[in-house]
């Protein structure tokens, strides 16, 4: 009776340690793909400086600076066509960039129009219109410019932003009139303005690269 009591006692034992299953190890989970979707709600952590940033998911349509009446910015003032038009015609292929860019959504990480965050924007920018080559991060980019007071601004020139504490997390490309072209996070590659109160609180400096 006892030698049966004790089986009986091993069987319960065994199902026991057989139904339970392994206990999920506590921290990170292994990511599904190496290419984060941008959906609300998503937090990120990373960007063009590792800024966490929370980023609602966006779709690109090409936009023709003929087709529309305003350029609309994000917290910032509407630039009229008819000036982005007159600025066109003086430097071609600057403007003929922003036209062919506007609109690409914000992508942590990217680097074409399916998505691009803010440095990498710069970097094509300057690549592509001024045949410079230029580091990946706004704060390498910033390391390597040589600075600038606002009123020393000129078109090409770098406009850097620190959004997220003491550190550059953000950078545009000055155009004129304290106008700047860049990959905003919340509608993508967009013209801002240096005036209005959210850039005006985050200013960090201007930047030029030489050579």
């Amino acid at each position: 009776m006892k030698q049966t009591s004790t089986i009986l006692s091993t069987c319960i034992a065994l199902l026991f340690m057989v139904s339970c299953a392994a206990p999920r190890p506590m921290g990170k989970t292994a990511s599904k793909s190496n290419n984060p979707e941008f959906l609300d709600g998503i937090s990120l952590g990373g960007g063009s400086n590792n800024v966490k940033l929370t980023q609602k998911k966006q779709v690109y349509k090409p936009v023709r600076l003929g087709t529309i009446d305003e350029l609309e910015t994000s917290d910032d003032r509407s630039e009229s066509i008819a000036e982005i038009s007159k600025r066109l015609k003086q430097n071609q292929s600057l403007y003929s960039f922003i036209e062919e860019w506007y609109g690409v959504p914000y992508r942590f990480g990217g680097t074409s129009k399916s998505g691009i965050d803010c440095s990498a924007f710069v970097r094509q920018l300057y690549g592509d219109v001024y045949n410079k080559g230029l580091l990946r991060t706004s704060i390498e980019q910033f390391s390597t410019a040589l600075y600038l007071r606002r009123d020393e601004l000129k078109e090409g020139d770098l406009v850097f932003f620190k959004i997220h504490g003491r550190r550059i997390s953000h950078v545009g490309v000055y155009l004129y009139e304290g106008k700047f072209v860049h990959a905003s996070v919340s509608q993508g590659v967009v013209i801002s303005d240096l005036a209005d109160a959210y850039w005006t609180k985050y200013y960090a400096g201007g930047g030029r690269i030489s050579g």
